[in-house]
């Protein structure tokens, strides 16, 4: 059962995994499961070696086997051992990812605290090689240079490893005097709020995760992120439908769709009649290169709103007849005072009415306004609200 469960990747700068603190000479106990991930998601394991690696002390390498123990989700697993328990105090490590013979992958540093066992840790350590290959090969390296046999190889290798062990000594007796009643005081005052709070840091990990947009981009906050995102998927969707916005044109554009092929199709099915006088005719020859541009000339539009003869004190509705295009939503303004905007299904039969009730007194200015379904003033035209038997003047 792994001690610590933390998210690595290869792709952020810095892998927050909280306090991993391993003891030496504890044996198969100080195990760590990690994940593995990429830009945000899992890294696939399949068919790949995953090695622990270090520089122990900042002087003793040492590569060792992980255990992967969910391929396709990057889950992988490993025990410290002597070697990498070898030296006290902070270390730094990481984990690589070889697919054959290849390195395919590293994920950035994290960090663990290696603290004094009870015991000595018996046997020798300093380098570690994973391989035969590469120990065979160090032995090799020393008696070609003429240091000596495999006896004065092995006996260097017995006064590195008494070196190391006094050392070693030396500078915990150091730590122990200067820092240990510091460190053990700071570390019990924050050890449950770690273990509460974010156990093995998966929490912050993903946060961090989190910043990365679409395009792999890293921001300083979630919500700008999320900004980002909306503004790069806005802009891919337009481009893709090469839309322009609503308006009349009031200058000649010019517009040049060299995708036109690949972004519309066209199907002829009937023809129609069809009275609305606004929009545009485009006309141009698809793949022929001597016309591969097309004009949009100002359309002059005809706005025709009528409104039926309003009596104040007898009339609840406001009618009309009108020939607006896109005129979706109506509304109206008493006295320069907006009321309610709602939709009518009327418009596009050439029709409006608008509920008031009693409200409109003689002598106000009444404006009627129609709108289009983003809300957006497309015509208005007012009356003044008179007494029974008298004419309906317009403005």
């Amino acid at each position: 059962m792994s001690k610590w469960n933390v998210v690595l990747s290869t792709t952020e700068p810095y892998n927050y995994v909280g306090m991993i603190q391993v003891r030496q000479g504890n044996k198969n106990t100080e195990v760590m499961e990690a994940t593995i991930v990429e830009n945000g998601l899992p890294y696939d394991l399949s068919e790949c070696k995953v090695y622990f690696e270090s520089v122990v002390g900042k002087k003793f390498p040492v590569q060792l086997d992980a255990k992967i123990i969910d391929a396709k989700k990057g889950k992988i697993q490993y025990t410290f051992d002597k070697y990498s328990m070898q030296c006290l105090y902070e270390q730094t490590a990481n984990f690589i990812i070889f697919k054959g013979e290849d390195l395919i992958g590293t994920t950035q540093d994290f960090s663990y605290f290696v603290i004094n066992a009870v015991s000595k840790t018996e046997g020798e350590m300093g380098s570690y090689w994973q391989s035969i290959e590469d120990l065979i090969a160090d032995m090799t390296d020393f008696i070609n240079e003429n240091k000596g046999d495999f006896t004065d190889w092995m006996n260097e290798r017995k006064e590195e490893f008494e070196r190391w062990r006094q050392e070693q000594e030396h500078s915990f007796q150091d730590w122990r005097e200067g820092q240990e009643s510091d460190y053990l005081a700071w570390f019990e005052s924050i050890k449950d709020i770690l273990k509460t709070i974010d156990p093995g840091g998966t929490m912050l990990a993903e946060l961090v995760d989190a910043r990365v947009d679409i395009q792999g981009k890293r921001h300083n906050s979630i919500s700008e992120r999320l900004l980002a995102d909306m503004n790069y998927l806005y802009q891919k969707l337009r481009t893709s439908l090469f839309t322009i916005e609503y308006a009349e044109i009031e200058v000649v554009d010019i517009l040049q769709d060299d995708l036109f092929s690949r972004n519309h199709e066209i199907e002829k099915v009937e023809s129609i009649e069809n009275n609305i006088s606004e929009g545009a005719l485009i006309v141009a020859t698809i793949d022929d290169k001597e016309q591969r541009v097309f004009t949009l000339e100002e359309v002059v539009i005809d706005k025709i709103l009528t409104i039926n003869p309003y009596i104040a004190g007898k009339t609840d509705w406001i009618t009309g007849t009108c020939k607006v295009f896109d005129a979706t939503k109506i509304g109206i303004e008493i006295n320069g005072k907006k009321k309610d905007i709602v939709p009518s299904n009327e418009l596009k039969n050439g029709t409006f009415k608008y509920y008031t009730g009693k409200t409109i007194q003689l002598g106000d200015q009444v404006q009627v306004v129609l709108y289009d379904n983003m809300t957006i003033e497309l015509t208005r035209k007012s009356v003044v609200v008179q007494e029974e038997g008298e004419s309906i003047g317009e403005g």
